[in-house]
C-alpha cells in the first residue's frame, strides 16, 4: 500500500467502520504505524462478530455484509492484529446504538428490528464484549 503522508504526521488516526472493507489490511496497518506520531493514537471502530445481535440474527446479521466486508473482527482478533503491527491496546468502548441500527437492517420487519435492537443494546450493557460494534483505541 502506497503511503501518501510523511512519517509521524498524525496525532490521531480514526477508521470508523472502514478497515473491514480494505483488501490490503496488513499494508494499511503498516501505514498506520508509519503515519502516527510516537505519542499518537489509532482509533478503530468495527462491527463485532461476537456480538449478541450477530448470534441472534445468525446468517441474516447485516454486518456480515459480504462481499463488501472482506474481514470480520472481534475483540481478540483486533487486539492480535494491533499487536502484530506494533500497537498496544489502551481501551475498548462500545457503540450501544449500533445494535438498533444493525438489527433494523438485519430484520425484514424494521419495527421489530428496532425493538430487537433496543433489547440487545440493553443486554450489551451487561456484556460489553458482545456489543454490536466496538471501538478500539491503540497506541504505538
Amino acid at each position: 500500500m502506497k503511503s501518501e503522508y510523511p512519517s509521524a504526521y498524525f496525532d490521531v488516526i480514526t477508521a470508523w467502520h472502514a478497515i473491514e472493507h480494505i483488501h490490503d489490511l496488513h499494508g494499511l496497518w503498516n501505514c498506520f504505524g508509519r503515519w502516527i506520531k510516537t505519542d499518537g493514537l489509532l482509533v478503530i471502530a468495527v462491527p463485532n462478530s461476537d456480538s449478541l445481535d450477530a448470534s441472534f440474527y445468525g446468517r441474516h446479521w447485516a454486518a456480515w455484509d459480504a462481499p463488501r466486508h472482506l474481514w470480520h473482527f472481534n475483540s481478540n482478533t483486533m487486539t492480535m492484529l494491533g499487536k502484530q503491527h506494533g500497537f498496544r491496546l489502551l481501551n475498548i468502548h462500545t457503540m450501544p446504538l449500533d445494535a438498533c441500527y444493525i438489527s433494523m437492517l438485519s430484520d425484514s420487519n424494521k419495527v421489530k428490528g428496532i425493538a430487537n435492537g433496543l433489547r440487545l443494546a440493553l443486554q450489551e450493557t451487561f456484556h460489553p464484549q458482545q456489543a454490536s460494534s466496538l471501538v478500539f483505541i491503540f497506541a504505538i
